[in-house]
């Protein structure tokens, strides 16, 4: 149950942010280097459920699906490039819009300056290839060394990396790291905040002041 649950999820979130990211593109004219980061998140966060839906959807219409040969021919040898390739991206998207953020808070003068849409163009650009490239080159290393080989667990009915301790790797490269930075961007924003409430406060208490 929790299995279709969650394979109905994800396409509803998957034609949600599509829906939501056409928008935008359809009102280029009127996009902002936020947005573009927005779109770019939504854009990912859906095709991050579509790949979810795919690897799950075909055990709920066949659950003998799983029990087959295919499954260790297709999906698995392909889950270490969607994996390394996807999910990171989202991590580094909120990141990027961490940032921004940040940036408009801590210089709001110099912000228009600072975040122009090329600068973000390419910033998002280069994310992306450089994570396309990175997951070519590690599928490439697993299909000639196997370092990174997959096994279906005929227990779990899924999928499985064989080396654990690459999988902490990328958690702790891709998931906590980018954590720990956009923590500490908030805390920078929450920072400044409070620090222009005191001095617009200290300014009120002024005599004379209007």
């Amino acid at each position: 149950m929790i299995g279709e649950l969650t394979t109905v999820f994800s396409v509803l979130a998957f034609i949600t942010n599509f829906i939501i990211v056409g928008t935008l593109c359809w009102n280029y004219d009127k996009m902002n280097p936020m947005l573009l980061c927005i779109a770019n998140l939504l854009f990912l966060d859906g095709l991050f459920a579509l790949i979810g839906a795919a690897f799950r959807g075909p055990g709920i219409i066949n659950p003998n699906f799983y029990e087959m040969n295919a499954i260790t021919r297709t999906l698995c040898p392909a889950m270490p490039f969607f994996i390394t390739w996807v999910p990171p991206l989202c991590s580094i998207a909120i990141l990027i819009i961490s940032i921004d953020r940040y940036v408009a808070i801590k210089y709001p003068l110099s912000y228009a300056s600072i975040i122009t849409m090329p600068r973000i163009v390419g910033l998002i650009s280069l994310t992306w290839v450089f994570q396309l490239l990175k997951c070519v080159v590690e599928v490439l290393l697993d299909l000639f060394t196997e370092t990174l080989s997959v096994d279906f667990d005929s227990t779990l009915k899924r999928c499985e990396f064989s080396s654990k301790l690459y999988v902490y790797l990328i958690q702790a490269c891709y998931y906590f790291l980018p954590f720990l930075l956009m923590c500490g961007l908030y805390v920078g924003i929450f920072n400044e905040v409070w620090r222009s409430l005191q001095s617009n406060r200290s300014r009120l208490e002024q005599p004379g002041s209007p």
